[in-house]
Formats: structure tokens, C-alpha cells, sequence
């Protein structure tokens, strides 16, 4: 296909080769008629979607720093593949700026899975019953699900759906100006950035 920019789910800018960015693949049951839900703190589909944090590759995907395990490297190989129906899923990318934004802004919330999970341990151990061991490998998943989650928050409350041309079902209540006028300001921000960069980059050229 060639070389080709994505964009940021979030504020709806580019992102160019060897941005550092992060892209979220989703579990292949989300369908178009599911996709609306997305973004409820409800729904845990969260729990097998897949996030690589990265540099973006100029061809769709992320170069990841650490090492890879097969699965995840045959994930990212043919996610894409429209052809191959059980190779397909959906996807988005999130520029950095925008991931470390909705960390920030959102550091004290953890979905509803995650809590119950939490409570169900500590009311096992008050009891007096041994928990399942919470491995490091538990511990770096349930870590990974809270950071996608603040990322689906700042979506919501942005009035964001991450897959473009798909409505976020969610009951406003008048309280999202702030979050919106966030949203718009880390957008033109990064337009700033990226006009300097193309014009740094080809001079002249940009301007034709």
C-alpha cells in the first residue's frame, strides 16, 4: 500500500513516521452494531483488547521498543487484513500527547471490572480465605486495562468516539464543555506542531 499518516482517534491529527503514539487493536467480536459502546465503562471489552506502545512505522503499524512475542507480532501482521475474517479487527491509534493527556486528567478513575475484582480479593482474604495469587503478570494486566480505560474516558467526555463515523452512546449532562475545550486545545496544539514540522521538513514544497 505504501507509506501512508494515521490519525489520532482523539484529536484528529496526524500522526506521522516515528511519533511516538500507541495503538489499540480490539478482541475480533466487535462488530459495526457493537461498536457504539465502546467507550462505556461498563462493557469489558477492555479486558482483551490490545495496546503497543510504540513509534509509528509509516505503514499502519507501531514499532514497538520492547520484544514482541509471536502472537503479538502475527497480531500486528495482519490485523489489518479485511480479507481474512478471522485476521481483521478494529482498530485506533492515539497520538502520545493525547494517551499521557487522559492519564492525566483521569488518574483517579479505574472501570468497574477492575473494582470488583479488587473488592472480591480483599473480601476473600477478610474472610479468611486465600486469594488466587495476583501474579506480576495479573498486576501488569489489570495496569494496562485501567490506562485504556482513562483513554475511553477522555474519548467520552470529549464527545469522541474512537472509530470515526460511529455514534458514543452516553447521557451528557452538561458538565463536558470543559473537557471538550481540552480536547480542541491539545488538537491545535498539535496542528501547531505538525504545520512547523512539514514546513521544516520540505520547506517550500509545503506550500504548494
Amino acid at each position: 500500500m505504501g507509506c501512508y499518516d494515521v490519525v489520532c482517534a482523539f484529536t484528529n491529527t496526524p500522526i506521522y513516521a516515528g511519533e511516538k503514539c500507541h495503538l489499540v487493536i480490539l478482541p475480533k467480536d466487535i462488530k459495526p452494531w457493537t461498536m457504539m459502546w465502546l467507550c462505556s465503562s461498563e462493557t469489558w471489552w477492555g479486558n482483551d483488547a490490545q495496546v503497543f506502545h510504540g513509534t509509528y512505522d509509516d505503514y499502519g503499524r507501531v514499532e514497538s521498543k520492547r520484544k514482541l512475542t509471536k502472537a503479538e507480532s502475527e497480531l500486528l501482521d495482519t490485523f489489518q487484513d479485511a480479507f481474512e475474517e478471522e485476521s481483521f479487527r478494529y482498530s485506533f491509534f492515539l497520538s502520545d500527547d493525547a494517551w499521557q493527556y487522559c492519564q492525566k486528567r483521569y488518574s483517579t478513575f479505574v472501570p468497574n471490572h477492575v473494582t470488583s475484582h479488587r473488592l472480591m480479593r480483599k473480601m476473600s482474604k477478610a474472610a479468611g480465605r486465600t486469594p488466587p495469587e495476583f501474579s506480576t503478570k495479573e498486576q501488569k494486566r489489570e495496569a494496562d486495562q485501567i490506562a485504556l480505560a482513562r483513554v475511553l474516558m477522555g474519548l467520552v467526555t470529549a464527545c469522541k468516539h474512537p472509530l470515526s463515523g460511529f455514534g458514543c452512546y452516553h447521557q451528557y449532562d452538561g458538565s463536558e464543555g470543559e473537557a471538550i475545550r481540552e480536547a480542541h486545545a491539545l488538537a491545535e496544539k498539535r496542528l501547531v506542531a505538525r504545520e512547523k514540522y512539514v514546513q521544516e521538513e520540505y520547506g517550500e514544497e509545503a506550500d504548494e
